[in-house]
């Protein structure tokens, strides 16, 4: 059963082009725009694969998309709107079932991911989402293709680097979370929360098959949802977050999550644009806080910030807890007709 939680889906197409998928899918009824064929913006290229939850005019957002993607490069990708239910499920399986009537294919090279909504969350439980996806990794990966599973996709990284930083950090903000997460090529890509207010599960391998890609949205929906918490474990998360935050210095709070920092992130941090103004402004820094940054190597220097660490709740449970249980035995039976290495 869904909740109502809003989604929205990518799928990628090798062998039909970006006015061939057009005019079949209008062909079929449904309201779509393309970004190439001037029916955006007067024939200027109005947005990209990535932008597509921000557009202006109400009309777009009630539409289909059909843009470039350079990873299938003879193709097209089809985007849809923020959908959410039932009827949102049922335009996704209507969409590819035109797909599949017109003989569109997903080859290797072609990846298929859903955007969740994820607004409402707080930081703690965006955090909790990606663990729950890392401790159940190995079971996740049996559902998709083994070229997309552990580490072997460049697209579709595995979760464990993430989940390293985050345990680094001694505070979970929202920002300072995915500011340490360096690209959006991973099993989960949190770095859309601060673009789209989404997190976008991009593992699933390209397909037609409306069943496989509907119970996918209905897991992924299903999963960030059961990663909530009660309103009880984040008022006392936040309250320990307040009392370790009076430790720190208000001054040096900005690097709390940072166990070491390069120039460059400095240069963002402080505005600052030479190496020169850099290490002078470190050297002012240390002078107030003694020991706060030390050299690590050419341009990079370990943070050095003793406060409590405050303690993240553990994942707790099962990979299927709050999934609907059709959507738990299609998985299954995926799983079981795969193979099980890269």
């Amino acid at each position: 059963m869904m909740n109502g939680r809003t989604f929205g889906v990518e799928i990628e197409i090798s062998n039909k082009t970006m006015n061939e998928m057009t005019n079949l899918l209008r062909a079929a009824g449904f309201m779509v725009y393309n970004d190439r064929d001037g029916s955006m913006n007067n024939g200027s290229r109005m947005f990209d694969t990535y932008e597509k939850y921000s557009m202006e005019r109400p009309e777009y957002k009630l539409a289909w998309k059909v843009v470039y993607d350079g990873s299938v490069s003879e193709g097209c990708e089809v985007v849809s709107p923020v959908l959410s239910g039932s009827a949102g499920l049922a335009q996704v399986k209507g969409v590819l079932k035109a797909m599949n009537k017109a003989g569109a294919k997903a080859n290797d090279k072609c990846g298929l991911h859903v955007h969740v909504g994820a607004g409402d969350l707080s930081a703690l439980e965006l955090q909790h989402v990606a663990r729950r996806y890392d401790a159940f990794e190995s079971v996740i990966d049996t559902f998709v293709n083994p070229r997309r599973r552990d580490d072997c996709s460049d697209w579709c990284h595995t979760m464990r680097p993430i989940i390293k930083n985050i345990d680094e950090m001694a505070v979970v903000s929202t920002k300072s979370m995915i500011q340490r997460i360096l690209g959006r090529y991973y099993k989960l890509n949190l770095q859309a929360y601060l673009k789209h207010g989404t997190v976008e599960f991009r593992q699933l391998e390209g397909t037609t098959s409306w069943t496989k890609v509907v119970n996918w949205i209905e897991f992924c929906v299903c999963f960030v949802e059961a990663s909530r918490f009660s309103a009880g474990v984040v008022e006392a998360y936040l309250n320990e977050t307040s009392e370790a935050f009076k430790e720190i210095p208000e001054e040096v709070r900005e690097f709390s999550s940072y166990k070491e920092i390069d120039v460059y992130e400095l240069s963002r941090i402080w505005n600052l644009y030479t190496r020169g103004a850099i290490n002078k402004r470190v050297l002012e820094m240390n002078k107030l806080f003694p020991g706060l940054f030390t050299l690590k190597g050419p341009d990079v220097w370990n943070v050095n910030l003793s406060f409590k660490k405050v303690s993240f709740p553990q994942v707790t449970g099962t990979w299927n807890q709050g999934i609907p249980a059709n959507v738990v035995a299609h998985l299954h039976h995926v799983a079981s007709s795969h193979n099980q290495t890269c």
